[in-house]
């Protein structure tokens, strides 16, 4: 099968996109059962590349292939990762394993967002994939069924007093990944049912990321849903009257679950007030780390991490550093023109009032997990990757389609012929 037209794939090119990213989205919780249910942990996501060989033999190779600055971008540190890896010791086959999926997880995204631009299908999607979350995340810390939804507890120390942290369906900072969609959900044009249900999954999910003390979490999903709520004053086609509205279902919801929230934020507390958990100030130290290191050429081939673990003890809070560490300087150049650059072109699109209501939804959702990954080492995990495959397709396919509307605008240029006149002469040209 061919492509349509110069922007849009068949109906179920946008079926498969969305399943692609629906099982994405799902890959902890689908872990999470068959790890307490069966005992091991199986590679869920290797379904992707099965996914993509599909799509390009459907559809070619040209529905998956992102601008050629980015191929390159990806091959470079691909190479830089994997030569590395030969380099200082064996060849890693689970990290061979990690690069190809974070790729095909990249690639997911892409195919999905750039040719389509239904948001209310994917609003269908998020919602269902999220509120599947929310549902088992506050089942297991309510401990409703526990042989069904177990719970996994760590321990940190309050000021020398052991206390328990909970974790479900992934590590407990993680797990806003798969909370997020509820907060960008909030902007999309205002129907009474789907919004209710989104205003009480937003909450929900805000009562999860407080159980799980993830100061990131609850911090960015609670910016994202007020950006979300502003986001109408730029692209207008999200509807405005929900601005207010909306807000009031948020008290109105917080003020009937007021002791609960109090209850389920205590220890969230504990933790913002503990000065023993220096989590900012190691933020930092790993930022420093880069601008420090990034000057020296003997640190422009990758190292890894072992040697920043051996100078401070723990792995980089920060998604910076580990993409130096692990791709060298190539693959630090690749975080910012895969990661950076083209979130900042969309947001410039934003700003202008160019951008439809999926593509504002995928702007928010780059933006918030760029936020995230400041204070996260998350160089393969697949969630990041998506959303930046997600900014990349929406990017080409708003640029496509401006580029297209516009050229549809521009009057037919006249064909050269000895009929053509000069105005005032009237000779011949």
């Amino acid at each position: 099968m061919t492509l349509q037209s110069a922007n849009r794939l068949p109906a179920s090119a946008q079926w498969c996109g969305g399943l692609a990213v629906a099982w994405l989205l799902l890959d902890s919780l689908l872990t999470y059962f068959i790890k307490h249910w069966v005992g091991y942990l199986p590679p869920v996501n290797a379904l992707l590349i099965v996914i993509l060989l599909v799509v390009v033999i459907t559809w070619g190779m040209r529905a998956i292939l992102p601008p050629t600055h980015i191929v390159v971008l990806l091959c470079a540190a691909v190479l830089s990762m994997l030569g590395s890896n030969v380099f200082y010791g064996e060849l890693d086959l689970r990290r061979v394993g990690e690069i190809i999926l974070s790729l095909s997880a990249f690639l997911v995204a892409f195919f999905a967002f750039r040719w389509s631009d239904n948001a209310e299908f994917y609003r269908n999607v998020f919602l269902a994939v999220a509120l599947a979350y929310v549902a088992v995340c506050v089942a297991a810390l309510l401990q409703v069924a526990p042989a069904v939804f177990p719970v996994v507890n760590a321990v940190w120390s309050n000021n020398g007093v052991l206390e328990l942290r909970p974790e479900v369906t992934t590590d407990q900072n993680f797990q806003v990944y798969y909370l997020l969609p509820l907060a960008l959900l909030i902007m999309l044009p205002f129907k009474p049912l789907r919004s209710a249900i989104t205003v009480i999954g937003a909450v929900a999910a805000l009562f999860v990321l407080a159980k799980l003390q993830t100061r990131s979490g609850v911090l960015v999903f609670a910016a994202t849903v007020a950006l979300a709520l502003l986001a109408p004053l730029w692209t207008h086609a999200l509807g405005r009257r929900k601005i207010l509205l909306l807000p009031v279902l948020f008290v109105i919801a917080a003020a009937l679950n007021h002791e609960l929230i109090l209850q389920s934020g205590s220890q969230l507390i504990a933790r913002f007030n503990d000065s023993s958990a220096n989590t900012g100030y190691s933020r930092w130290l790993a930022f420093m780390f880069t601008i420090q290191h990034m000057a020296d050429p003997a640190w422009w081939l990758p190292r890894g991490t072992q040697e920043f673990i051996q100078r401070f003890g723990y792995l980089p809070h920060s998604n910076i550093t580990a993409m130096f560490l692990e791709g060298g300087l190539t693959g630090l150049i690749m975080w910012f023109g895969v990661f950076v650059i083209p979130l900042a072109a969309l947001g410039r699109l934003f700003f202008q009032g160019r951008l439809d209501v999926l593509a504002t939804v995928i702007l928010l959702g780059g933006i918030a997990s760029l936020v995230i990954q400041l204070s996260l080492n998350v160089p393969f995990f697949k969630q990041p990757w998506l959303w930046a495959g997600a900014v990349v397709g929406t990017l080409l396919r708003v640029r496509t389609d401006h580029a297209g509307a516009a050229a549809a605008k521009l009057p037919e240029k006249p064909r050269a012929s000895s009929s053509v006149r000069y105005a005032k002469t009237g000779a011949r040209p």
